[in-house]
């Protein structure tokens, strides 16, 4: 129906114009407050602040952002394709951007592991505020 397609037009729209107006925010506070964050990594934890308090729900924002989502990969062409044009630079420097880029491997692989570690300690913690935790899911099917 017409209605019905209008209807997932009409919310895509306003979903991205949601996701939109979070990014631009994010700039605008990294560029009033000087910060050294970038507007578009400042939008995002606004995002997950609005996301994690309730403010905003997933389901005001799943629309818009699973069709940017599920095209995601075309936004990088014109990422990989400026890169190109950097190869020398990139060839001069290729000792310390692979140590740079091993060691930040390793780094990122510890602190999650560290991390994953810690999560059965909290988990009981978590699961009091949950109604259906996963042992109380397996027992009831």
């Amino acid at each position: 129906m017409l209605g019905d397609d209008l209807l997932k037009l009409l919310r895509f729209l306003t979903q991205t114009a949601l996701l939109w107006f979070i990014y631009w925010l994010g700039t605008q506070i990294a560029n009033y407050f000087h910060l050294i964050l970038p507007g578009n990594v400042v939008g995002l934890l606004l995002l997950f602040l609005f996301l994690s308090t309730g403010v905003i729900k997933p389901s005001h924002i799943e629309v818009g952002a699973e069709l940017l989502l599920k095209h995601m990969v075309f936004f990088f062409i014109p990422i990989c394709a400026g890169v190109m044009n950097w190869g020398g630079l990139f060839a001069k420097h290729a000792l310390i951007l692979t140590l740079a880029l091993f060691f930040s491997a390793v780094i990122a692989l510890a602190v999650t592991g560290w991390t994953v570690q810690l999560m059965p300690k909290s988990r009981q913690g978590l699961q009091k505020n949950f109604k259906n935790t996963p042992k109380e899911m397996a027992e009831t099917e």
